[in-house]
Parts: C-alpha cells; sequence; structure tokens
C-alpha cells in the first residue's frame, strides 16, 4: 500500500537510564493539518511507558484514542510499558503475537505430553505480560489482532515474522518449557564470551575495510526472531522499523518483499535493530536492503538509520555497525542523549531534533 500524500512523524524515545537498553516509538500518520492516526510501536520498560504517555499526551494532542498499539516481541525492555498506554488511552486495535491460541498446532512440539488445555494455560503464565494486555485491550473493546506477514496496519505492511516461521520459533524460546534448559544454556555462554570481547576494542577500520561478519543463526534469540518487522512506503518516502530482528527474520522480510512488489530497498529511515547489536545484520544484508558500499568516504545518500540505546549501555549500538551503515550512505543517529524526531511533511518540534550524525570509528570492537 503506498500512503502517496501522506505525513509521518516517527519518535524515538530514550528508554532506560543505565545499561539496559529498551524501544519505543510513537508515531503518527496523515495530512498535516488534518486528520492523522497515532501509532504506537514497543513501550519499553514500565518507567518509559509513563514518559511514553506524557510524551503523546504533549505532542500528538490532547485526545485519549491511539489507533494501532504493536507490541515486536514479547521481550520487557519492549513491551512492558505497553501496560501505561492501554491504561492510559482508548486504543482501536493491538497488534501482539498470543502463542497461547496456538497450543494445538503447537502441543507435539513441547516435552512431557502436554494436554492442549495445560499448554493453553502454561503459555499464558511464560508470556504474562502479553496476556495481561490483551486482557486490558479485549475489556475496552479493543480489536486484538496477531501481526503476521501480509497483514496491514494503517497502510504499513507487515514483512515479518510469517505464521509458519513464529510458529516454529516459539518452542524453541527461552520462556517456554522445551527450550528453557537449553537457551539458558546458550544465553549464559554468550554473555561470558561477549564479556570478555567487550573488554578491548583493538580492531581497525577504514572506509573501504569491513569487519562486520555474518552473524550465526543461534546468534540472535528466538524471542528477538519473531520481531515485527514494518514497512511503510509513503512514495518518495519509505520507512523500516525492525525491533530486535535477527537475520532470519530479515531474511523473512526480503524474500516477501522481493515476492510482492514491495520496494524495499534504500528505505529512507531505518531502525537498526536490537540496539545496533553486531548479532543482528550482516554485510549482504544490508548491501540487500540499503544498498552497497559509497566509494567515495564520507559520502551519504540522505537517507537515515537509528539505534535506540540508554546512555549508560557501552555495549550499544556497535560502533563496526554503525560503520556499516555510514559506509551504504546512512547518516547514524541514537537515543543516548535524548528522544529523536525523523518527520515528513510536518515541521519539526520543540523539544525533539534531528540528531547530528555519530562519526565514523577507525577503532571498533574485536
Amino acid at each position: 500500500m503506498v500512503m502517496s500524500g501522506f505525513g509521518y512523524e516517527v519518535d524515538f524515545l530514550p528508554v532506560g537510564t543505565g545499561s539496559k537498553s529498551g524501544d519505543a516509538i510513537a508515531m503518527r500518520i496523515g495530512v498535516p493539518g488534518g486528520a492523522a492516526n497515532t501509532i504506537v510501536i514497543d513501550g519499553g520498560n514500565l518507567d518509559s511507558g509513563d514518559a511514553l504517555v506524557e510524551h503523546i499526551l504533549a505532542n500528538f494532542g490532547t485526545t485519549r484514542y491511539i489507533s494501532d498499539v504493536v507490541s515486536t516481541h514479547p521481550d520487557g525492555d519492549h513491551v512492558s510499558g505497553l501496560r501505561r498506554i492501554l491504561d492510559e488511552f482508548y486504543v482501536g486495535t493491538l497488534w501482539i503475537h498470543q502463542p497461547w491460541l496456538h497450543a494445538a498446532e503447537l502441543v507435539d512440539a513441547f516435552k512431557h505430553n502436554w494436554s492442549i488445555g495445560g499448554l493453553e494455560a502454561h503459555l499464558k503464565e511464560c508470556f504474562a505480560v502479553p496476556y495481561e494486555l490483551c486482557q486490558k485491550a479485549e475489556a475496552m473493546g479493543a480489536k486484538v489482532i496477531e501481526p503476521f506477514q501480509g497483514q496491514v496496519i494503517n497502510g504499513m505492511q507487515v514483512l515479518a515474522p510469517s505464521y509458519g516461521r513464529y510458529l516454529d520459533l516459539v518452542p524453541q524460546m527461552s520462556r517456554t518449557p522445551a527450550a528453557r534448559a537449553l537457551e539458558s544454556f546458550e544465553a549464559q555462554a554468550r554473555g561470558i564470551f561477549q564479556s570478555v570481547r567487550d573488554a578491548v576494542m583493538s580492531v581497525f577500520e577504514t572506509w573501504h575495510h569491513e569487519t562486520l561478519g555474518t552473524p550465526r543463526s543461534s546468534d540472535t534469540s528466538p524471542t528477538n526472531e519473531t520481531s515485527v518487522i514494518l514497512f511503510g512506503d509513503f512514495g518518495d518516502r519509505r520507512i523500516l522499523l525492525t525491533g530486535d530482528a535477527g537475520v532470519g527474520a530479515w531474511e523473512d522480510a526480503i524474500n516477501f518483499a522481493a515476492a510482492s512488489g514491495f520496494p524495499l530497498f534504500q528505505p529512507n529511515l531505518v531502525q537498526i535493530p536490537h540496539h545496533g547489536s553486531r548479532r543482528n545484520v550482516s554485510p549482504a544484508i544490508l548491501d540487500h536492503v540499503l544498498g552497497p558500499r559509497l566509494h567515495v568516504e564520507g559520502a551519504t545518500n540522505g537517507c537515515w538509520a537509528l539505534a535506540s540505546a540508554a546512555p549508560g549501555d557501552t555495549n550499544h549500538p556497535r560502533r563496526v555497525v554503525l560503520n556499516a551503515f555510514k559506509r551504504r550512505g546512512y547518516t547514524c543517529a541514537t537515543t543516548k542523549a535524548g528522544g529523536v524526531n525523523f518527520r515528513h511533511l510536518y515541521p519539526m518540534r520543540f523539544g525533539m531534533s534531528s540528531m547530528p550524525g555519530e562519526p565514523f570509528f577507525d577503532v571498533v570492537e574485536d
């Protein structure tokens, strides 16, 4: 769906004051000076949920109605703050995955001979916050819909996850019974090795020498791989919002966009997934979506990329990832210093900024 003639505002709000990053996005789509819809995509933690409520009321009008609320995936740094949104606003549609609805299809993938009813009840406990959000939404009369590939949210296409891939990933999540021990062990191992690697930055890069590698499929958690990827086509502007999507989710989105004829190439605004982690992008994917590396050092194409990262998060965004985006012509910004506003047809608002771009780094993480 092409939304020619419509403008947008995308506000990436800071989440967290320490070392733990999260995501909270407030968005408006409409005709400047006329009708517009407010959309919330993730709410960060509970504190950022309060800030998100205040931000919407201060900047998007005093109406207590939000057309669409999207939960990209059930990690606490994305979903917890949405409770405050549902407490304070009337919501048209809550877009959120509800794994308990698929107990009958999933039951054979879990160990210990679950009954369908028993698994459904257990999944509601495993995904307590998403289930609570669904209860709140239904109580106010909002629609509750699962966001799968091919659906449209306020004119924006859902590129991933596909329904089948989502069902494959649910039993692998650490919060579900079948994979709890395995993913927990893998997460601990990743944390141990990552802490060692984070100790030094000793790899040198130049504009023409890129050290970003291709992650293994196991480098991104199954939960992050279920992230909703949204694509908005406004005719002469395109935006791509990625949550914490990993390489598998990117590939799912790329293949669907190609089959559907969506112009995914070189979006004007891209959310760098997972706060700028190097485990969520690869050179091949960036070449396919952003375009090839530019030969002229420091050249830009007018496009922007944003990484949500807390001020005290020394691990995100990764310099090697920012450099990779910059080589492909993208100016990179972060939320470390405050909220960042991107807009098309709408004027700049007081208190928000299009942050100056991050520099190119000569030394990156080993």
